[in-house]
């Protein structure tokens, strides 16, 4: 799939971990796209099957000896990568027929920052991070939907893992785009039949929604308006009582961790704390009663990785 070219338009970024199935199936489908001027870059922070399998495929493939964690890895993929651009893709995504090329295409209007979002079927435009917070609200979060350009990338030594927390991308992104312009395209993704797990485990989405609402807080600082700001806060403010919710059916405990995600949200943080001291059980038997929403996969089938 991957020609030989020492500075490819676009490097498909992929940081994996034990999870050789749902990357297989990914490659799979890359290999049966039309993708010249591209190179797949896959970083693995796992001790699987992808070690001994990965050479049937025209990868560019780099393996931790240990566990470096996940933000490390995706920060490795930037750094291995050769492309003008970096598009990052979860080890479970699946991409619809012909989503290289047409990324392809738009690439050439030379945008810092590509988003895909399925709320879009048509072209936009928008001249910086800032006017793209202001028509969308909060956006990527969700690591696949993101394009970056390599060059913009700021120095990673900078960057403080400990304060990303899952969303070391989101954090790049959006240093680079309030530099430059946001282009964004209509969604590239297929239905996936994997599903990560981790947000069902021990509660995590309200950490890691947490984490978002630390990120774009502090945005402020390299050059988003106060404006922009306070509404993507206020709007991840609005979710966090279901998130909160959804995170107590899942598991989620008491603790100096989660706590300490609480007081994140200042002090609406006082509307969610009967929310947090109720027990887990009770939101885990209204789940399970229901047998809908919070607790139900939200599509039958899917095989949890």
């Amino acid at each position: 799939m991957t020609e030989n070219f020492s500075h490819p338009l676009l490097s498909i970024c992929i940081p994996t971990a034990n999870r050789w199935h749902p990357l297989s199936d990914l490659l799979e489908s890359l290999e049966n796209q039309t993708c010249d001027k591209v190179e797949i870059v896959v970083c693995d922070n796992g001790a699987d099957e992808t070690f001994d399998n990965i050479s049937r495929y025209n990868v560019r493939y780099f393996h931790n000896k240990s566990d470096i964690g996940y933000d490390r890895n995706v920060i490795k993929t930037i750094r291995k990568a050769n492309g003008k651009y970096c598009w990052f893709l979860n080890d479970t995504s699946s991409l619809v027929p012909g989503a290289v090329d047409y990324l392809l295409a738009h690439l050439n209007y030379n945008h810092c920052v590509y988003l895909s979002r399925a709320s879009y079927q048509a072209y936009t435009v928008y001249a910086n991070g800032d006017e793209a917070l202001r028509a969308i609200g909060p956006f990527g979060g969700k690591l696949n939907r993101v394009i970056i350009r390599r060059d913009l990338v700021p120095p990673l030594e900078l960057i403080d893992i400990n304060s990303t927390a899952g969303f070391v991308h989101l954090d790049i992104m959006m240093r680079i785009a309030i530099g430059g312009s946001v282009g964004v395209i209509k969604d590239l993704h297929a239905p996936s039949r994997y599903v990560s797990s981790w947000a069902s485990k021990n509660g995590a989405q309200f950490t890691a929604h947490a984490n978002l609402y630390r990120i774009f807080k502090r945005l402020v600082s390299v050059g988003y308006s106060r404006s922009a700001i306070e509404g993507v806060l206020f709007r991840l403010r609005l979710e966090s009582p279901y998130v909160l919710v959804r995170s107590k059916a899942n598991g989620l405990r008491i603790s100096r961790s989660s706590f300490d995600s609480l007081i994140t949200y200042g002090i609406f943080a006082l509307f969610l704390f009967p929310l947090y001291l109720s027990p887990s059980f009770l939101f885990v038997f209204c789940a399970k009663v229901l047998k809908r929403g919070i607790y139900a996969d939200p599509v039958p089938g899917l095989i949890r990785v």
